[in-house]
């Protein structure tokens, strides 16, 4: 065997040495598939597969499948087919189904390098097979790979090859992220997703952004499903577990703590947190809000797994987290026409509130429900709901717009229902939250900020017949030269 004077133990000799080496295994860990699906963590691997003749796609597949060629094609280079052997199984080449445990990839390789039909002790494996042998050889074979073959190369359709990653895969990223656990990753992801978004808003024309937005489409519906079939736990175990246990549910039996685990510390509510107002961001940035669906299911089951174990203020902030997000859901359905499922959360999320005694929140939920009703024209309809909300929202946060959000969707049905001396004290109401001052609103959950007071009015009046009111209402609106928010 050629003696490979470049490397030293496992390292190659160098300013990457120990990065190569930390990425190696790493990736030996983790298998192949995660280079394509967190490129963040292999710079220097992605470096050097970019020699291959081009960088890795944009989007996720068309990645698994380029750095499949690619890796496999160095992996050629070692001197022997058992070595190449040992090493596609050790790193998960080019094998379909889920990733072995490590230890198992251990054994199957050893065997297939040894030609043994036993195992050596995976420390053993480590130490000889993978640190002392392998790896100096596969980064040398890394290092000095120059070029995919061309029946090898991925053929990317509709994307040019070295530009960064587009904020499709950021979402991937997020989504991908998210469904790991991994709140720090996807907070990054969601941050330069919402980023790019932004300046893709910017920069498009105003024809472009009235004519060409993107199509609101349909939602995934095995993850519809999945958040509808959690919403029907939500509500029982908030109640089950909430911290004025006077029927001793919490006195549960020992075979509990063995299913489900020691109970929820708390230690990551706040990551959890910063997870529900990006994600609040990413669906006022987006032109179509089914993308943050699948973000908001995967939130979902993380806050899920909180809840059940969930004790006293964790549990009083967790059912605070899922009212936020069962409302973003709700918005989601709702823009998708899906008024029977946004009803169905805003319910939960009302239910969710109400045992954290969140009051805001309690009243923004019962509020959205009653504005379905607005919508569909069932005026009639909203009123109970709408003086619960305001009930509720009394008692809240007087430093919050809250009961002046009440108002104003309170002075639209109204209208509706023609009673003119009604809207016009819930519109005055309404119009109060101009003279708030100091954050009214968090831009999330809440967001009344009474920039569409006079627009709001201007629809009451026109509903009443009153048209020059209507009209001056809205030359009011105008003459603020504010864009209204979305």
């Amino acid at each position: 065997m050629t003696k490979h004077g470049k490397f030293t133990d496992a390292g190659w000799p160098g300013p990457d040495a120990a990065s190569l080496g930390a990425e190696l295994k790493r990736l030996r860990r983790a298998g192949l598939a995660d280079l394509a699906m967190r490129p963040h963590r292999y710079p220097a691997l992605n470096a050097l597969l970019a020699k291959a003749g081009a960088p890795a796609p944009c989007d996720v597949l068309r990645r698994l499948e380029f750095n499949a060629a690619a890796f496999g094609a160095a992996l050629q280079r070692l001197p022997s087919d058992a070595m190449q052997r040992a090493a596609r199984i050790l790193f998960h080449v080019g094998t379909p189904g889920r990733l072995p445990a490590l230890e198992d990839r251990r054994r199957a390789a050893d065997r297939a390098y040894t030609g043994r039909a036993y195992a050596r002790e995976p420390d053993t494996i480590q130490r000889h097979l993978e640190r002392d042998l392998l790896d100096p050889l596969i980064l040398d074979a890394l290092q000095g790979f120059k070029g995919l073959p061309a029946d090898s190369r991925p053929v990317v359709i509709g994307s040019s090859w070295g530009r960064a990653e587009a904020p499709e895969n950021d979402l991937d990223r997020a989504i991908n992220s998210l469904e790991r656990r991994d709140l720090d990753e996807a907070a990054v992801a969601l941050d330069a997703w919402i980023a790019q978004t932004a300046r893709d808003r910017s920069q498009a024309t105003p024809y472009a952004s009235t004519v060409a937005a993107p199509t609101q489409g349909k939602l995934d519906r095995m993850n519809r499903r999945a958040l509808l079939r959690n919403l029907s736990a939500v509500g029982t175990l908030a109640v089950v577990r909430r911290p004025n246990d006077h029927l001793g549910l919490l006195d549960m039996p020992e075979w509990t703590t063995a299913r489900h685990g020691p109970p929820f510390d708390g230690s990551a509510l706040i990551d959890l947190a910063s997870i529900n107002t990006r994600l609040w961001r990413a669906f006022a940035a987006s032109d179509c809000k089914g993308d943050v669906f699948t973000l908001a299911r995967h939130q979902l089951d993380a806050l899920m797994d909180g809840l059940h174990n969930s004790r006293g203020t964790a549990h009083v902030r967790l059912c605070e987290l899922l009212s936020e997000l069962l409302q973003l859901a709700g918005e989601v359905f709702f823009d998708l026409e899906q008024y029977v499922e946004a009803a169905h959360c805003y319910t939960v999320a009302a239910s969710v509130s109400k045992e954290a005694n969140a009051r805001d929140l309690w009243s923004c939920a019962v509020t959205r429900h009653a504005f379905i009703s607005v919508y569909e024209g069932r005026f009639a309809e909203a009123i109970p709901l709408l003086e619960l909300s305001a009930q509720v929202a009394r008692s809240g946060d007087s430093q919050l717009s809250t009961r002046r959000w009440v108002d104003a969707v309170a002075a639209q049905a109204f209208a509706g229902m023609k009673d003119a001396a009604a809207c016009e004290n819930a519109i005055e109401s309404a119009a109060a939250v101009q003279g708030m001052t100091g954050k009214i609103h968090n831009g999330g959950w809440l967001r009344f900020d009474g920039s569409r007071v006079h627009e709001e009015r201007g629809s009451c009046y026109a509903q009443l017949d009153r048209l020059d009111e209507a009209e001056s209402a809205l030359m009011s609106a105008l003459d603020l030269n504010e864009p209204f928010p979305t």
